[in-house]
C-alpha cells in the first residue's frame, strides 16, 4: 500500500481544488448577477408603472377639463379618452363612471339627447350590458 503520492497526483490535485474554486466563484458571481438583475427589472417594471399613471391622470384632466368646453368636437374627445381610461384601467373605471354619471346629472335636454349625452350613456352602461 503506497501512502506517498507523486509529483503528478499532488498537480493534478492541485488543479482539481482551483477548478472547484474557480467554479464555485463563478456561481457565486452569477447568483449575484441575477440578483441584481431582477432587482434592476422590478424597479425598471415600478417606474414604467408610475410613468403610465402619471401619464393616464394626465388624461383624465384633460378629459375633464374639455368636458364643460362648447364645442362638440371638444367634448367628445373628452368622453372618448375617458371611455379608453374605463377600459383599459379597471381599478379608474369606477371614478370615471361617476365623474360621468355626475357630468349628465347636470345636463339639460328636450327630446332627443345630443350625441355627447348618447356617447356618456354608451360609456356608462356598455353595449355588453344592454
Amino acid at each position: 500500500m503506497r501512502t506517498t503520492l507523486t509529483q503528478v497526483e499532488l498537480s493534478e490535485i492541485a488543479r482539481n481544488y482551483a477548478l472547484l474554486g474557480v467554479a464555485v466563484v463563478g456561481v457565486i458571481i452569477a447568483v449575484w448577477r441575477a440578483v441584481a438583475a431582477d432587482r434592476q427589472s422590478r424597479a425598471q417594471k415600478a417606474q414604467a408603472a408610475q410613468a403610465r399613471r402619471e401619464h393616464v391622470s394626465e388624461l383624465f384632466w384633460d378629459a375633464v377639463e374639455r368636458l364643460d368646453n362648447d364645442k362638440l368636437h371638444m367634448r367628445l374627445g373628452a368622453i372618448f379618452a375617458l371611455r379608453e381610461i374605463v377600459e383599459d384601467y379597471p381599478d379608474l373605471a369606477r371614478p370615471t363612471v361617476d365623474l360621468l354619471s355626475a357630468y349628465l346629472a347636470d345636463m339639460t335636454y328636450d327630446s332627443e339627447p345630443p350625441r355627447d349625452v348618447q356617447e356618456i350613456i354608451a360609456v356608462i352602461v356598455p353595449r355588453s350590458s344592454k
